[in-house]
């Protein structure tokens, strides 16, 4: 309802292109002062885990876990990412820190706060863009998300760049060699993100399947447009074997092919107790020497998982699962925020950094009222993609940008109920897709809105 009333207060309402970007770099600057401020006044080391051993291993300490990147070669972009802050820090005779690692992050964040205002005006009107980016700004440009400098953010930038480069690429389409070129260059991005973080991906599947879906719907096989789609594939393929390639021949950090983890060990971890990360997967997947063993073997741990708790008792798992996936508005801000943002206590000296961290660290005296205010719009968030999903059946026509984001969104939770998840962090990369399912809902409204005061 609340929805349906704001359509009809904005209906009259019209904003030019001009306009829009200005609102948008308006929102970006404001988010890259507080960004500045809140990197430089809560960001402390993190302890750990993965961001911790890249880090490591970056600034010469990699002993500290010898075959990090060969058993985790899906943190092989972060780690050139980590390098190439290293590398600017240098030539300013600095010494590789967190601090520069998070100014690298909300680099990144906000680079993608652009490029997904550019996805929303496209797809929809401005005002329906402009809740998109809003949403966006929330959950990201705004969040204390830019101080965990891992891949949950940094696959934000080549997955929302792919988008850009097949909507220029639908811009420039009667150009067919430039628009083949962009085609081929969202293939090569897509891999990235790929890299990056494997499920990332799942919007470019989406994608796939949603076009030839349309083409059949439409019965249009424009000949040109099946080409596309061999460019986009080869583009993704010479991405994939390039960065392999690249892994192999690098000489960063010690990486050998053959100790790689495989897919199927996070569908395996997926089953699990939690659904988690667990030492003892990890060392049964390590135990075997060779990788089609490994594979063999946790696709095997997985069935026998499924088939232990019989059919009734997985459902029930997986209601539980997506819960613990689902529940926590802070996206693991306090479980995963680092050793000292989770355990250290605020001074109680009152200055603006540690009124500050009171509401941000784990120990902190206000923390309370964040993880309430998270929660309540996080729930509020659930009811409009809620809406959303729902809106999306009942409407008798759609279009690929509808049936893409509705492929998207079912993927993702596809994936996060199969594979490893069972933490907030894991719906980050997702989150993109939710607010622009949000901007069609209020897209929608406003056009019936608008049919209905024409009768």
């Amino acid at each position: 309802m609340g929805i349906f009333l704001l359509a009809i207060k904005i209906r009259h309402t019209k904003i030019t292109t001009k306009k829009y970007w200005c609102i948008v770099f308006g929102i970006t600057g404001i988010a890259f002062v507080w960004q500045l401020f809140l990197i430089h006044e809560v960001a402390l080391d993190i302890e750990g885990w993965d961001p911790w051993t890249i880090f490591k291993w970056i600034t010469g300490n990699g002993d500290v876990y010898p075959n990090y990147f060969s058993y985790n070669p899906n943190n092989m972009i972060t780690m050139y990412m980590y390098q190439l802050t290293n590398t600017i820090e240098a030539l300013f005779g600095r010494q590789l820190s967190w601090l520069a690692l998070d100014r690298m992050n909300m680099i990144v964040i906000l680079i993608s706060s652009l490029l997904f205002a550019y996805i929303a005006k496209n797809l929809l009107s401005s005002i329906a863009a402009l809740f998109s980016v809003g949403l966006f700004s929330i959950y990201f440009t705004f969040s204390p998300l830019s101080v965990i400098p891992y891949s949950d953010t940094l696959s934000l930038l080549p997955a929302l760049l792919t988008i850009v480069l097949l909507l220029l690429a639908k811009h420039y389409q009667s150009q067919k060699t430039f628009c083949a070129l962009l085609v081929v260059v969202a293939g090569f991005t897509a891999s990235i993100s790929y890299y990056t973080k494997a499920s990332s991906v799942i919007f470019f599947i989406a994608f796939l399947i949603a076009s030839g879906i349309n083409m059949i719907k439409t019965n249009r096989f424009n000949i040109f447009k099946v080409e596309l789609l061999g460019y986009l594939v080869f583009g993704l393929l010479a991405g994939f074997y390039g960065m392999r390639k690249i892994n192999q021949i690098q000489t960063i950090v010690t990486y050998e092919s053959t100790l790689a983890t495989p897919m199927t060990h996070y569908l395996a971890i997926g089953a699990s107790e939690k659904g988690w990360w667990n030492q003892p997967d990890q060392d049964f997947t390590r135990s075997f020497d060779s990788y089609s063993e490994r594979s063999r073997r946790n696709l095997d741990k997985f069935v026998q998982r499924v088939n232990d708790r019989g059919l009734d008792r997985y459902v029930d798992f997986l209601k539980y699962k997506n819960a613990i996936t689902f529940n926590d508005g802070t996206l693991g801000w306090y479980e995963e925020g680092g050793g000292k943002v989770v355990n250290d206590v605020p001074s109680k000296t009152n200055s603006e950094k540690n009124n500050l961290r009171k509401f941000l660290y784990g120990q902190g005296s206000k923390t309370a009222v964040t993880k309430w205010l998270s929660q309540v719009m996080w729930l509020v968030l659930w009811i409009i993609v809620t809406c959303s999903v729902i809106n999306f059946f009942r409407k008798q026509t759609s279009s690929l940008s509808t049936d893409w984001l509705a492929l998207t969104v079912l993927g993702g939770f596809i994936f996060l109920s199969l594979f490893e998840s069972g933490r907030g962090r894991y719906v980050i990369q997702f989150l993109p897709y939710y607010f622009l399912l949000a901007g069609f809902l209020l897209n929608d409204f406003k056009n019936k809105t608008k049919k209905h005061t024409q009768k």
